[in-house]
C-alpha cells in the first residue's frame, strides 16, 4: 500500500511526556518503525532547506515557537497551501483551537495535539482511512459539525451557488450535505440541529 507520510517537528523532546502516556509514546514510535512517521528536532535538518524536506510528507505538524524562530511560519503555511498539505501548528500559547485554509491547516494547544490518541490517528491518516483529517483530528466522531455550521452560514448569508466561495466548499463537501438540500433556513436550521444532537448522543 502506498501510504501518506506523516511528520512531527519540535524541538523538545520531553514535550510528548507531559501530555501521553509511556504506552501510547510507545505506539507512537512503533509508527516511526513502520516508516510512515518522521519525529526530529528542527536542527536536525543540518543544511537542509526546510521547504525542501516538508516535500516529502503529507501532514506536518510543528511546534509554533520554533518555527516564528525561523522565521519561516508565514512561508510555511503558503507553502502547504500551495502544495495541498496538511498543517498543524501546536503550540503550548495557543488557547483556542482553530481551523483555516478550508480544513487543511489547525492552530492548537500542544495539550490538544500531543494526546493517547494521536497514534492511532497517524496511522488512519497514513493508510488513507480518514477523509477529512484535521476536522476529524479535532472533532472525532463529531468531525461532520462544522461542515453543516459552514453550510448553514453560506444559506444564511445568501451565497449563490455560482460564488467562488460556495462553488469551492460544494466542490469538497457537496456528498456530507445533500441531505439539507432545497430546504428553507427555518428547516436547515432544525435539520441541522437534529443532526447534531444525534451526533453528542453517540
Amino acid at each position: 500500500m502506498n501510504m501518506r507520510k506523516v511528520l512531527i517537528l519540535d524541538d523538545r523532546v520531553e514535550r510528548k511526556k507531559a501530555h501521553m502516556s509511556e504506552d501510547a509514546i510507545r505506539v507512537l514510535f512503533d509508527c516511526v518503525k513502520q516508516g510512515f512517521l518522521t519525529i526530529i528536532n528542527g536542527e536536525e535538518l543540518e543544511n537542509d532547506s526546510l521547504l525542501n524536506f516538508l516535500a516529502n510528507y503529507d501532514l506536518i505538524a510543528i511546534h509554533r515557537s520554533w518555527l516564528v524562530s525561523q522565521k519561516m511560519i508565514q512561508e510555511v503555511v503558503e507553502y502547504v497551501k500551495k502544495e495541498h498539505k496538511h498543517l498543524i501548528l501546536f503550540s503550548g500559547g495557543i488557547s483556542q483551537s482553530l481551523l483555516m485554509n478550508n480544513y487543511t491547516y489547525a492552530s492548537v494547544n500542544s495539550a490538544v495535539f500531543y494526546t493517547n490518541r494521536l497514534p492511532f490517528f497517524v496511522e488512519k491518516f497514513a493508510t488513507k482511512e480518514i477523509d477529512q483529517p484535521l476536522l476529524e483530528f479535532l472533532y472525532g466522531g463529531a468531525w461532520l459539525i462544522p461542515i453543516y455550521m459552514k453550510y448553514r452560514q453560506l444559506i444564511w448569508r445568501g451565497v449563490d451557488e455560482s460564488d467562488d466561495e460556495f462553488m469551492l466548499f460544494e466542490s469538497n463537501y457537496g456528498s456530507c450535505i445533500s441531505f439539507f438540500r432545497d430546504k428553507d433556513l427555518l428547516e436547515l436550521n432544525k435539520a441541522i440541529n437534529s443532526e447534531i444532537t444525534k451526533m453528542h448522543a453517540l
